[in-house]
């Protein structure tokens, strides 16, 4: 194998940053501040990119494809698995899913009216506002702690950032959420929403939702 060819030193940061494509799904170019307020070189993204061959020939044996998208506004490697015996993927409730598709649809509406530099910040009320109000997914607003474990998952699925600014609760939407929910993905968890709401049977609520790789 390609890996077998660096040095001591390559090779442990070799391990330590496919551990971290592994958990994590994505690396961005540009590493993430905590207050958003300016870009810094990701070297663990410049680190992958000089070694491709050896991250892509390493991640093949176990079904994963390594990609590179430099349409976002942040530029990320991330990893795809296609097979549908997959271990690594997320079964999201029905309140995970309308969250994970308003934010989808918020990315895409700012991202045409925000400079590419800029982030794309939600407060978490004005979410729960455009769940609740403006797209009518529920009749009234879900309890505090669902709306926290949903958020959690998302945090994990590696699709939103959570952060406080003095008492209010922001979300920064990361790139990430376009390769979770593509359209063809996002259609067919809507099939799968209205066939619910025709009346038929599910014996969970997870059911009802799709199997959203971590890719």
């Amino acid at each position: 194998m390609k890996v077998e060819q660096l040095d001591s030193k390559e090779r442990e940061e070799f391990t330590r940053i496919m551990n971290i494509l592994l958990a994590e799904n994505c690396i961005y170019q540009f590493s993430r501040m905590k207050n958003f307020e300016r870009k810094e070189r990701n070297q663990d993204y410049v680190f992958v990119s000089d070694h491709w061959e050896h991250f892509e020939e390493y991640l093949s044996y176990a079904g994963w494809h390594l990609c590179k998208d430099r349409t976002s506004y942040m530029g990320m490697i991330y990893i795809n698995n296609e097979r549908e015996d997959c271990r690594c993927k997320y079964q999201l409730n029905m309140l995970e899913t309308q969250l994970l598709l308003i934010l989808r649809n918020y990315y895409e509406e700012k991202l045409l009216e925000l400079d590419a530099s800029l982030t794309i910040r939600i407060v978490v009320n004005e979410l729960i506002r455009l769940m609740v109000d403006v797209f009518a997914m529920v009749s009234i607003k879900p309890a505090g702690n669902m709306i926290n474990a949903a958020l959690m998952t998302l945090q994990k699925l590696n699709v939103i950032q959570k952060y406080r600014v003095d008492e209010e609760e922001y979300l920064w939407v990361l790139p990430y959420i376009t390769c979770v929910l593509t359209p063809a993905k996002i259609d067919e968890i809507l099939a799968i929403i209205q066939q619910e709401e025709g009346g038929e049977e599910h014996e969970t609520e997870e059911d009802v939702t799709d199997q959203l790789a971590v890719l």
